[in-house]
């Protein structure tokens, strides 16, 4: 029970600091839209040529009312600071998500596109999103060691180059939330959220030939992928051996052609 408790307060906490996250990024992109570029950069110029001269006059008057200015000028860089410790952690594996389903994705659209270009097979709209949404669950799932690299590869946050980064351990941090059982739950879960919508119009519509036909894709794509899972998970299960099946074949027609050649010697 106090395992349980423990597990709620985490996940209350990590919901706020995605909150928090969200908010100060929000924040961010609104004062750099209305922010002149000139005046911050003369304000950031004399905001440190201000901390550099204070810190100046403290080595050289021991005072503490200068220790109390410097305080408060500087309270703005410890507050940004501090925020950053929170934000960039975050930050990093929303981004490190993001690029993993980006990066499975990116085949499925580049082999719709050049269908496209080159007019190879003729295919509508929904044919699009239930191949393109089929094959990048298929590759989320089947290739997660190889997807994951990727991210690290093309991450800002140069987590196996930068020694400052390697110290925060965001690998850590990212392997915790991108591993395949995860990668699994996420799927279902958004094809469970989707399910319960569709279900939802399905009844409140006079016909189900009247919804969507991206929803139709969209149900359909489930259904290939809850197939393939199960396929997946259950291929260590599989009896069948190829090369032992292949050995005994050529056993079976061995045995076959001497006794044939024994009949008629």
């Amino acid at each position: 029970m106090s395992s349980l408790k423990k597990e709620i307060k985490s996940s209350l906490y990590l919901i706020l600091f995605v909150i928090f996250f969200i908010f100060v990024m929000y924040i961010l992109s609104i004062s750099m839209s209305k922010v002149n570029l000139t005046q911050s950069v003369l304000f950031l110029v004399s905001y440190i040529f201000i901390i550099i001269l204070l810190d100046t006059v403290r080595n050289k008057f021991n005072n503490k009312i200068f220790d109390y200015i410097h305080f408060i000028i500087t309270l703005p860089i410890a507050l940004f600071y501090s925020i950053a410790l929170i934000v960039i952690p975050i930050g990093s594996v929303i981004a490190h998500v993001i690029y993993y389903f980006l990066f499975s994705s990116i085949i499925p659209f580049v082999v719709v596109i050049l269908n496209d270009y080159f007019h190879i097979i003729d295919i509508s709209n929904e044919t699009k999103v239930f191949v393109v949404l089929t094959a990048s669950v298929v590759i989320a799932i089947t290739f997660c060691d190889t997807l994951l690299n990727l991210t690290y590869i093309f991450s800002p946050s140069r987590i196996k180059t930068s020694k400052k980064v390697k110290v925060m351990k965001l690998d850590d941090l990212t392997e915790h939330i991108i591993n395949v059982k995860n990668i699994r739950f996420f799927i279902y879960s958004v094809f469970f959220i989707y399910l319960v919508i569709y279900s939802y119009k399905t009844f409140e519509q006079s016909s189900k030939l009247s919804l969507n036909l991206y929803d139709e894709a969209i149900l359909q794509s489930f259904l290939c992928v809850l197939a393939f899972d199960k396929v997946l998970s259950n291929i260590k299960n599989v009896v069948f051996l190829p090369s032992t099946f292949l050995a005994k074949l050529i056993g079976a027609t061995t045995r076959r052609i001497d006794e044939v050649l024994g009949r008629r010697l």
